[in-house]
């Protein structure tokens, strides 16, 4: 039997805008913008792996707002 993951009630696999968890024959698949990142045997494995990205992915975006302007980028950004 092939191993291919099963759509969903949207009638398909992933939409392309976040992280979504399918069934994938007696496993369960986790994929991000249609790419699989990783297939777990149980159901709470994949719910706790899609929470770890979308905690490291919140941390960073939150790293990016906190980052102050470098010395190299003002100059880049300056207009005379």
């Amino acid at each position: 039997m092939s191993r291919s993951p099963k759509s969903n009630e949207k009638g398909g696999i992933q939409d392309g805008k976040r992280l979504e968890i399918e069934k994938w024959d007696r496993n369960f698949a986790l994929y991000e913008n249609g790419k699989l990142v990783c297939v777990t045997v149980y159901k709470r494995g994949a719910l706790e792996v899609k929470r770890r990205i979308e905690e490291l992915k919140a941390q960073i975006a939150e790293a990016r707002k906190e980052k102050p302007e470098s010395q190299h980028e003002k100059e880049a950004n300056h207009v005379e």
